[in-house]
């Protein structure tokens, strides 16, 4: 599995970023720089990973001396899904450097599978391709390989195919160099002819071409637009398909990152939803057993719940759930808050949720340093966290404290949530952990987000999406003070937990 795993990666990695020529001329240039392609993974429908890659254009020592070169650094995240515990995130990293002839100059990789660690650097001069594998630590292996003129990395697969003429009809058989579990394989793709195809929903394109692609550790079809930029990847042998993420759907693709597989399984939703972005409401039902109605909550300024029903064990509740209020992040003076001796549990401190660390308190400061309020306050203090902590799936089974995840600068939903907590309590603005779930490319997945007592209510804050044009994808579950109170109701909640769509508007 992790060969097949990791050609998945090098099969996607620059497949939608590089342009649609193998030369060097301006056009090409153009649309190499300053850009970032996302891609997500789907089994069956459900999202198990993603991937993000970025490029940049620089210079490099080849053979022939000082060349353009064009960089491609690419992360990709997979998870287990459909098993209790024991979840772990697969990462996979690569760095390629490649000529303006598509040609493989050097590269670096990195797998991380749980407890399994593999690094590999090389480069490639001439036919002679030398490079070094470390795994889990042992020594340095040096192995070389023969890469004939005309070898590209897998990588580039369908820029090389644009190159061609689709009306041609022919058939290719194409040397490759793939990235393999602890080794380098110079091998053969056989790529059948270009079929002409309708677009997949959401393509820009006016058609399409599909290719029959087997070898190079692939067997499926790549489905490229006119320009030669990959829309999808399908391996029916494997169950996997890759498919690009459009702008509109990175809000999303951040919701992804910030799953937490060791606290939820994945819940199918019952409709795809092409354009969640654009809509105004979703009316959802939620059915369950196992968790008692009283450690729920199902009310916020954004979710409005009604017919609440237990019968014989079972528990269903209708939601409605709206857009967050546009004025919530007007940078205005607020109310001035009420006493409440209820809201102090809010302001407390944990070992989790240190809101008395001393740093904490500092940043806090300094990011609403002139705030006119608290309400301006909460919105400086979300967009700095979502602009500076990186999101992080590897952290997911970690015991990330506020402190932790301030100093480390990453994390998921749920440890930006505890970092949001701890800063707006620093200065006095009481604070929830919101935990629930949030619609995802077809799919539920657990998310966190905070609620902060502003203007004498409570009101929706998300440090993993703080904008105010967010849809209303977000379906609040439970509340608490801390968020250790979540531990046992997920799991238990999501073994008998049916998520339906009723409606929509946009």
């Amino acid at each position: 599995m992790k060969k097949a795993i990791f050609l998945i990666l090098c099969c996607v990695v620059a497949a939608g970023v590089f342009g649609v020529r193998a030369a060097a001329d301006a056009t090409f240039q153009d649309k190499l720089r300053n850009r970032e392609e996302g891609f997500v993974f789907l089994n069956a429908g459900a999202p198990i990973g993603y991937m993000v890659t970025a490029f940049t254009e620089e210079r490099a020592d080849f053979d022939s001396g000082d060349q353009e070169a064009f960089r491609v650094e690419s992360e990709l995240i997979l998870w287990s899904v459909g098993r209790k515990g024991g979840e772990q995130a697969q990462r996979f990293k690569t760095n390629e450097v490649i000529g303006p002839d598509l040609r493989l100059k050097r590269f670096a990789t990195i797998m991380n599978i749980g407890s399994y660690d593999m690094r590999m650097t090389g480069a490639l001069q001439g036919e002679k391709l030398t490079y070094q594998v470390v795994q889990n630590g042992r020594k340095k292996q040096t192995i070389t390989a023969k890469a004939p003129e005309g070898c590209i990395p897998v990588s580039v697969l369908p820029i090389y195919l644009s190159g061609f003429d689709p009306n041609d009809g022919k058939a290719l058989t194409i040397c490759t160099i793939e990235y393999q579990a602890g080794s380098v394989a110079v091998g053969r793709a056989m790529v059948g002819a270009p079929v002409r195809a309708d677009p997949p929903e959401g393509a820009s394109a006016s058609y399409v071409f599909r290719y029959q692609v087997r070898g190079a550790g692939f067997d499926g079809t790549i489905t490229t637009d006119p320009d030669g930029y990959l829309l999808e990847e399908v391996q029916p042998k494997l169950g996997l398909t890759a498919r690009r993420i459009t702008d509109n759907e990175m809000a999303s693709l951040d919701r992804l990152r910030g799953w937490d597989p060791t606290r939820s399984s994945v819940l199918p939703a019952n409709m795809m939803i092409a354009r969640p972005d654009a809509l105004s409401y979703m009316k959802i039902q939620l059915v369950w057993s196992g968790v008692p109605v009283a450690k729920l909550s199902f009310s916020s300024d954004i979710q409005k719940p009604s017919g609440l029903i237990n019968k014989k064990g079972w528990n269903r509740v209708d939601l409605i759930i709206k857009h967050q209020p546009a004025a919530r992040n007007a940078a205005s003076a607020a109310a001035p808050a009420k006493a409440n001796p209820n809201l102090a549990v809010y302001l407390g401190a944990d070992d989790t949720i240190k809101a008395d660390d001393p740093l904490v308190r500092a940043w806090a400061r300094s990011i609403t340093e002139g705030a006119a309020g608290p309400e301006e306050a909460a919105t400086l203090i979300e967009d700095w966290i979502y602009k500076e902590i990186e999101p992080d799936p590897a952290s997911w089974n970690s015991a990330t404290t506020a402190s932790d995840v301030l100093r480390l600068r990453r994390g998921t939903a749920k440890h930006k949530a505890i970092l949001f907590a701890a800063m707006a309590r620093s200065i006095g603005i009481p604070t929830k952990i919101v935990a629930g779930k949030a619609y995802s490319f077809g799919t539920f997945v657990t998310h966190y987000w905070n609620e902060l007592h502003v203007s004498n209510s409570w009101r929706t804050y998300d440090a993993s999406d703080p904008y105010p044009e967010e849809p209303p994808v977000i379906v609040k579950i439970a509340e608490s003070a801390g968020a250790a109170a979540f531990n046992s109701i997920f799991p238990a909640m999501d073994n008998g937990l049916f998520i339906t769509i009723k409606d929509i508007g946009g």
